[in-house]
């Protein structure tokens, strides 16, 4: 898609590699009121929507009168694409009735969008950054944005233990500028609309990258030192705003992925002494005592966080007969115990819709139309759920959850392409990271870190138009498409790998 390096800023192929590196620098703010206003009023309209779009018209629209050839990564999602437009026009035959003053054809529309735009996202990377050269520059325009973030959520994260004095003026007018949605008093958003968007950020995309980064040794800020590197700087801080976000999904998922490197160190340093010393049993203690250091490490975050979080410290406070004795299900009582039932009803309500609609689903946006007719009875004694159902209530329910959302609104058809994009590009990320060089390969290993996260934080988003995982895939595309079109040449900052 672009020329050489050194033809970058002398033709418009230059306007579209700034808009790139505009596009990463800008990932950190998800909802810009001023860009909010343009797309329709929604809390999903991340700033680098605008680059996206002049990369999109300038770049890609071009190449498709030339024979556009992407990565063959991308087949599978070419083919979720497909099936879910095909259950968004099928939709109004299905005897869907209009809600809160929605029908389904504007529904579906703006679905379709918002899968559009995460689509955008993902060929904008796949076709850029496709160079070791370029990959790097794209991991520092990544980590200039990201250091601008954590800047700001560490300003949050100061005001926490005075969270009941008033946020100085000047914070509350940049906050003003940057997201619709107000400072929290007791956790941390930074740049995006709310903590839980915060946490998404930071598990799917920056965390993996950088912890991506300090295992492949490379760096994307010049040259390293032999143990400390700018993302390892990087890594530390955005934990530190990840525990701050007190988003429980956001940090399970990044448990999740440390869980797996201990697990997999473990096996490695297990095998190595057990090779040394000649005792077998050491390289199945490996992956062992790794696990368990991780159980530990969870159950003292959970611990500590009962301590200033009233929704976890109910874990603490379960009543067991109650749940045994409750005419509902025990695991509804349970979710409402520890905070949780609202995502629970939507859930539910989704998995309902799509055994209504099994094949196909209801379509793109589509899961509020029929909550009415779901709902558990549960549902009716929370109060966000009664807003969900009321007529007059202008919030339109989602399934605030990508699995679900991917089963109720594009059925089983939908849901096994998506999972088959998925596992073609965990196994596209396992081949970059194993042949290829330099910051290349560290995002191919960062985008299985990612996949490992989404596994869990697919539970707490639905929106397809953040663009965090687009991106993150489609540079390892860009990398496979790499590794097709040339052999591997070894990178002078990675070190020697002994045989």
């Amino acid at each position: 898609m672009l020329p050489s390096t050194k033809e970058l800023w002398t033709t418009r192929h230059g306007l579209i590699w700034a808009a790139w590196l505009g596009l990463l620098f800008l990932l950190p703010v998800t909802s810009q009121p001023l860009l909010a206003r343009w797309v329709g009023g929604g809390p999903v309209s991340p700033l680098s929507l605008i680059p996206l779009a002049f990369i999109l018209v300038f770049g890609l629209l071009p190449q498709l009168r030339h024979g556009l050839k992407l990565p063959r990564l991308a087949v599978p999602l070419l083919l979720f694409v497909a099936a879910a437009v095909l259950s968004t026009v099928l939709a109004p035959w299905i005897g869907l009735t209009d809600f809160k003053e929605a029908d389904v054809v504007e529904r579906g529309v703006r679905g379709m969008m918002t899968l559009g735009i995460g689509v955008g996202f993902y060929l904008a990377a796949a076709l850029i950054a496709d160079t070791e050269e370029r990959t790097r520059s794209s991991l520092a325009a990544i980590g200039a944005g990201a250091i601008v973030m954590l800047l700001w959520s560490t300003v949050q994260v100061a005001h926490i233990p005075y969270r009941n004095d008033p946020h100085p003026a000047w914070v509350i007018q940049v906050q003003e500028w940057i997201s619709l949605q107000d400072l929290f008093r007791d956790r941390v958003s930074g740049m995006a609309y709310e903590p839980s968007w915060l946490a998404d950020q930071l598990v799917i995309f920056y965390l993996p990258l950088w912890a991506a980064c300090i295992l492949r040794r490379v760096t994307a800020f010049g040259r390293r030192s032999r143990w400390v590197s700018m993302e390892t700087i990087l890594l530390a801080w955005g934990t530190v705003i990840l525990l701050g976000t007190f988003s429980r999904i956001g940090v399970a998922a990044w448990i999740a992925v440390v869980g797996i490197l201990a697990v997999a160190g473990g096996g490695l340093l297990g095998r190595k002494v057990a090779r040394r010393s000649g005792r077998g049993w050491l390289g199945i203690a490996g992956p062992a005592l790794g696990a368990l250091l991780v159980v530990v490490l969870a159950l003292a975050l959970v611990v500590a966080a009962a301590q200033v979080d009233r929704r976890v410290a109910q874990i603490f406070r379960i009543d067991v007969e109650q749940l045994q004795e409750s005419r509902h299900p025990a695991w509804f009582l349970l979710a409402n115990n520890l905070r949780y039932a609202e995502r629970v009803m939507y859930w539910t309500t989704a998995s309902r819709a799509f055994a209504l609609h099994p094949l196909l689903g209801v379509g793109l946006g589509n899961t509020g139309f029929v909550i009415r007719e779901v709902m558990p009875a549960f549902g009716y004694g929370l109060p966000e759920m009664l807003l969900a159902v009321d007529p007059g209530s202008p919030l339109f329910p989602n399934p605030k959850s990508l699995w679900f959302r991917l089963v109720a609104e594009t059925g089983m058809l939908g849901f096994v392409l998506f999972a088959a994009f998925l596992l073609v590009a965990a196994a596209g990320g396992w081949v970059v990271q194993k042949m290829g060089n330099g910051t290349k390969g560290a995002v191919g290993l960062a985008s299985l870190f990612s996949l490992i996260a989404l596994l869990v934080e697919g539970f707490s988003l639905d929106s397809f138009a953040l663009p965090y995982l687009w991106v993150m895939l489609g540079m390892t595309a860009a990398g496979w498409g790499a590794l097709e079109r040339e052999p591997a040449v070894p990178d002078p900052q990675a070190p020697a790998r002994s045989t």
